[in-house]
């Protein structure tokens, strides 16, 4: 039986498996569906994702992970365990698989994470942060001088690190991503319109409407829910600037943050910033104007990555291959 190499991007919205010689294997949202009386799996990833909102009382929805964080582990372990098991098969025996993590996961979070990895019968487990992981996967030159800051949006997190010879020089991890704009979104139109939307109403106006520059009342949206004061079906109709304003203040916490790494770089490597600029990844990156808005309230120029939601999963399926070249100071085994 031959040696696989195997990567895995836990988030908060979406699990990515990458097996070397392979590329991406599976991505699926990280939602499960489990049978109440029983607790057994009824549905998991895109199937179970489908079912948010619309699920009988006799089926339970939901997200093991929230906000970066492992919130319900036994359900975690049962979630990897499953999909692992539909991609490797008996492979998995063989198999030495790298995770990505952020600065705000705890050893006791870290501990558990590897412990289910291992339970599914792997040979060892590598971790990576998850800001060098996006870097690497972005096409960076991680291993040079030249340093670079990456900032990685996530559905539970935002990660940004300035990265130089192999890790991170600064780094901050702060619980705010996609899932805290669907939510800013959902109180807006709540309180505005009394109009209650299902949490993937608010991702989809997220991703195909909404804007953090120079928006335009010439693009519109309908948004259909449930009439607050009636209880009965209503639509409404807005421009992109109805919610400019609020998500506009949302992202100036990720612009704060930005800010804070870059004012306590070293001045040697303040040039290289300045020269290479910003360097956006995850999929809250997406929302449209950002690299602009970033641009601005920073001075420093933003780019978007290129296939920026994939990123962190292509940078922990790079990493063996500077495991086996013994180039891995960003790289620890744990088992």
């Amino acid at each position: 039986m031959s040696k696989c190499d195997v990567g895995i991007d836990l988030g908060t919205t979406n699990i990515k498996i990458f097996i070397k010689d392979k590329g991406i294997v599976l991505k699926t949202p990280s939602v499960v569906a489990i049978k109440k009386n029983t607790g057994k799996l009824f549905e998991i990833g895109k199937k179970a994702y489908e079912m948010i909102g619309k699920n009988p009382d006799s089926i339970i929805v939901k997200h093991p992970v929230s906000t970066g964080v492992i919130v319900d582990y036994e359900l975690n372990k049962v979630m990897l365990n499953e999909l692992l098991s539909r991609v490797l098969n008996k492979s998995i025996k063989k198999a030495r698989v790298c995770m990505c993590i952020h600065s705000l996961m705890t050893n006791v979070e870290i501990k558990a994470l590897t412990e289910t990895i291992l339970s599914s019968g792997c040979e060892k487990v590598f971790l990576i942060d998850e800001s060098v992981a996006s870097g690497l996967g972005a096409g960076l030159d991680i291993c040079s001088l030249n340093g670079a800051v990456v900032v990685n949006i996530g559905g539970g997190t935002t990660d940004i690190a300035l990265i130089s010879l192999n890790g991170t020089i600064i780094s901050r991890s702060i619980r705010y991503g996609g899932q805290h704009i669907d939510s800013i979104i959902l109180k807006n139109i709540a309180n505005n319109y009394n109009l209650l939307i299902g949490v993937n109403s608010a991702e989809k106006a997220k991703i195909n409407f909404a804007t953090v520059n120079s928006p335009k009342r010439s693009i519109k949206c309908i948004l259909k829910g449930k009439d607050m004061l009636t209880g009965l079906p209503k639509s409404i109709t807005l421009t992109q600037c109805d919610m400019y304003n609020n998500l506009r203040s949302s992202f100036q916490k990720i612009v704060d943050n930005i800010n804070d790494v870059i004012q306590e770089a070293p001045p040697e490597v303040l040039c290289d910033v300045k020269n290479n600029g910003i360097l956006l990844t995850g999929g809250g990156s997406l929302m449209s104007g950002l690299p602009e808005f970033i641009s601005k309230k920073v001075g420093i120029k933003a780019r978007l990555a290129d296939h920026p939601t994939d990123c962190v999963i292509y940078g922990v399926g790079k990493s063996f291959d500077m495991i086996d070249n013994f180039n891995s100071n960003f790289v620890r085994m744990v088992m």
